[in-house]
Formats: structure tokens, C-alpha cells, sequence
């Protein structure tokens, strides 16, 4: 997950009532040691966490069917984009240490978002901070990135927690659905965790 929960943080929305299983103000997002992509540790203080090898391929995979993705908060799979695409993809995130990894590196705040009208994206992957943001405001970022009707028509993929489901397709206009297969895999989350969090995509 992207170290956009840091700019989330610091703009953060009116305190909501804890859900069953939130962590506690204040906790560690884990007690797993970081993972590092391309020699970049995980911020775990800023809820940073990156794919396993095997989520990571079968994410590469379908973004492989496209051919201009848009990443947002997502830069291990951008970084994995241009590495074994070898074509320049748009990273979006607030974390600038991946500016010299991704050539199309964009420093971005989920909550002040610009037009994307420069970049002709077919689809977006989007592993958004989902403690701190809601599927609300990450349409409507999405939607204010939109600038043209081929990047509003671009299909979208979502990494959320699936407890949170009903609210994400609400968000959604109900254009979303759970990708079949299993639950996406981090490299320093708790087992128990990754099994909540899975890959939505549209409705075909």
C-alpha cells in the first residue's frame, strides 16, 4: 500500500466510529519486519506495504491486457511495469523516494487531485490507504483525474478490504465485482489481514 496514508493522514476527514477489528490508535500496523522494493524499505508508520512476488505477477498480468495503466498509490506494481514492460507507465503517489524508479512518477495527494488529460490511461490500479480513505472519496478522486471521456470509460481495479464491500459497490455505482481467485498477498501483513483485502475490478 502506498505512502499516500501519510498525506492522508495530515488531511485527515472527521473521526469516524472504530470498526470491529480497526487497529487501535497509536498501534503498529505490524510487528513483521519492512519489505523493500528496489531497495525502498516499507514505511509501515505510514501504513506502506508492498505485494508479494506471486500477488505481484498476477496483478502484473492483467495489467499486461492494457497498454497505458494509470498506478495510483501503487508504485510496486508500476515499478514492476517498467521493468519488465519496458514502456513508461504514471505512477501516482506522495512518496518521492519512487521518483527515481518510476521515469512517469507524478507527486500526488489522494484529496487534492489534478487533471491526468496528458497521460491517455486505458485503466487505472488503484491499492488505495483504505483505513483513512473511503471508497467515496477515492471515486471522487478518481473522478476529478478524469479529464477526458476515454479516461472516464477506463476500466478501474481496486484493492480493498472486502469487509468493506457493500461500500465500496455503493461507491461504485455497482460497477465493481471481486476478481476471482484468492485474496491479494503483502509481504509484511498479517496473514489474517491479507485474507480481507482482494482485487475488485469491473463487471464484465
Amino acid at each position: 500500500m502506498s505512502a499516500a496514508r501519510a498525506r492522508v493522514v495530515a488531511h485527515a476527514a472527521p473521526r469516524r466510529a472504530r470498526r470491529k477489528g480497526d487497529r487501535p490508535k497509536g498501534a503498529p500496523a505490524t510487528t513483521i519486519a519492512p519489505a523493500e522494493c528496489s531497495g525502498i524499505a516499507e514505511d509501515h508508520a505510514l501504513e506502506q506495504f508492498f505485494y508479494s512476488d506471486e500477488t505481484l505477477r498476477r496483478l502484473l498480468r492483467v495489467a499486461k491486457r492494457y497498454e497505458r495503466p494509470l498506478f495510483v498509490c501503487n508504485p510496486t506494481l508500476a515499478v514492476a511495469w517498467e521493468r519488465e514492460v519496458g514502456e513508461t507507465c504514471v505512477l501516482l503517489d506522495c512518496d518521492v523516494r519512487f521518483k527515481g524508479l518510476v521515469r512517469g512518477f507524478k507527486r500526488f495527494d489522494l484529496r487534492r487531485p489534478v487533471l491526468m488529460t496528458k497521460y491517455a490511461y486505458d485503466v487505472v490500479f488503484v491499492d488505495p490507504p483504505f483505513a483513512n480513505v473511503s471508497p467515496k472519496e477515492l471515486k471522487t478522486c478518481l473522478d476529478m483525474i478524469a479529464g477526458t471521456v476515454a479516461q472516464r470509460e477506463a476500466p478501474v481495479y481496486v484493492a480493498f478490504n472486502a469487509d468493506r464491500e457493500e461500500e465500496l459497490d455503493e461507491a461504485f455505482g455497482g460497477t465493481l465485482t471481486r476478481v476471482e481467485g484468492r485474496a491479494l498477498g503483502y509481504k509484511s501483513v498479517k496473514e489474517a489481514m491479507q485474507e480481507k483485502i482482494w482485487l475488485f475490478g469491473p463487471k464484465i
